[in-house]
């Protein structure tokens, strides 16, 4: 059962229809536009794949490097972080750089006259999109106020998965009439990534403060400073790998004959994009609302039992209505992991930590990104994916062990959850 945060929060029916603090309601503006913009960019690095796979009939590795892209920059966060130290400049403007390189390298991405100037467009974008995480934690923990973050964080949330799911499809429809006008289609990245960068550039924020001689793997050192943060890399560690295992698996099980499932190519695209997407709408405020409201490791723990629930539902169906809805009760779930996966440093980080906290985060979750899909591809081999999805879904269970670690690191210091960031 969810347990109320300290301290309580106003019994009001919608605190966001009251005047929010002139700074939160400007970046709470101009988020919802580059929520828009962002939703276009997701579908960058998926129909680049498409281009390599069906345009330059790729090989296997340019195809791996293409689809790591992402997970490839979030490892290289800390090293940003660290190139970043004593430069005397605000977090957004810092960010509205990072995305004006990232659109030129979208540019060169659209050009594309050969499959390795594609990947060096697309691995640019992405490593852009990987260096504003830490960034965007700042931002949202000095921008808006810790009662009500959960719900505006999720609100731009909603409006970027609306966004991907419209840009997407017109985008795949676009496609497969005509593959090879791919270098007028692709403009559209670069656009709204330029578009991203004039958003985050007009939302206020505080100079970025870190030492001058920064080491790109310092954060290491407050694994031994901040126990709490050792636990927590240590529980995210235990739910994403099993995690992550289980969401690569979701296309070799609907799509090979090994496992019994061969769908058609509509079906594939309803149950692992479609239906998240719809999910991920219906369930983001609520999960915001509950962010706010309530304690950030009871929340973490209620999501990865619904997680493992969901995944074990999907991977024991054979029908269609079945597999939709552990495809839709999955992602309900996985909707919250993904607030609290953004949001937690705001809870927990000291003061001018965040960007630290969350650089080292986003550089493990690259490690289980790139790793992931190779565990599952050759567990694949000889396993059947339900008892793949059966154990892994022991593991999310078990993985609330750290949970349950973490919480009482954070009793022991008898402090109320957000008072740490927001002191």
């Amino acid at each position: 059962m969810l347990r109320r945060c300290s301290p309580p929060v106003p019994d009001t029916p919608d605190e966001l229809t009251e005047p929010m603090p002139p700074r939160a309601a400007v970046t709470f503006r101009y988020e919802c536009w580059r929520a828009v913009c962002t939703g276009a960019l997701e579908g960058a690095g998926a129909y680049s794949l498409v281009v390599a796979i069906r345009h330059f009939n790729s090989a296997p590795l340019l195809k791996a490097l293409l689809n790591s892209g992402f997970d490839g920059g979030k490892i290289a966060a800390p090293l940003f972080i660290a190139w970043i130290a004593g430069i005397n400049r605000t977090a957004t403007s810092l960010g509205s750089t990072v995305l004006f390189w990232g659109a030129m390298a979208g540019f060169l991405m659209a050009a594309a006259p050969s499959e390795w100037v594609l990947l060096a467009g697309c691995f640019g974008q992405t490593l852009a999109s990987a260096f504003m995480i830490p960034l965007e934690a700042q931002v949202n923990q000095e921008n808006y106020p810790a009662r009500i973050r959960g719900r505006l964080f999720t609100r731009a949330m909603t409006i970027r998965a609306i966004s991907a799911m419209a840009f997407s499809y017109c985008l795949g429809f676009a496609l497969d009439l005509n593959l090879h006008s791919f270098h007028f289609l692709f403009l559209l990245f670069p656009a709204a990534m330029l578009a991203a960068a004039y958003c985050f550039r007009q939302v206020p924020s505080e100079r970025v403060k870190l030492p001058k001689q920064s080491e790109p793997w310092r954060a290491v050192r407050y694994l031994r400073d901040d126990p709490l943060f050792g636990l927590v890399m240590l529980s995210w560690m235990a739910m994403g790998m099993p995690n992550l295992v289980l969401f690569s698996l979701r296309y070799e099980y609907l799509a090979s004959p090994r496992q019994g499932l061969v769908l058609a190519a509509v079906q594939i695209v309803t149950i692992t994009a479609v239906t998240p997407a719809l999910a991920k709408i219906v369930s983001a405020t609520i999960w915001g609302w509950l962010y706010d409201r309530f304690s950030l490791f009871a929340l973490r723990a209620v999501a990865n039992l619904g997680i493992a629930v969901g995944f074990l539902i999907l991977y024991n169906s054979r029908e269609m209505p079945m597999l939709i809805f552990g495809a839709f009760f999955t992602t309900l779930f996985t909707a919250g992991a993904d607030v609290a996966w953004s949001l937690w440093p705001t809870k927990l980080a000291p003061p001018g930590r965040i960007i630290d906290y969350m650089a080292f985060h986003s550089m493990l979750s690259g490690f289980r990104g790139i790793t992931a899909p190779l565990i599952a591809f050759q567990l694949a081999a000889f396993l059947p994916a339900i008892q793949i999805a059966r154990v892994a879904a022991i593991l999310l269970v078990a993985s609330n062990v750290f949970i349950a670690l973490e919480w009482a690191e954070f009793q022991r210091r008898k402090l109320p959850i957000g008072a740490v960031a927001e002191a």
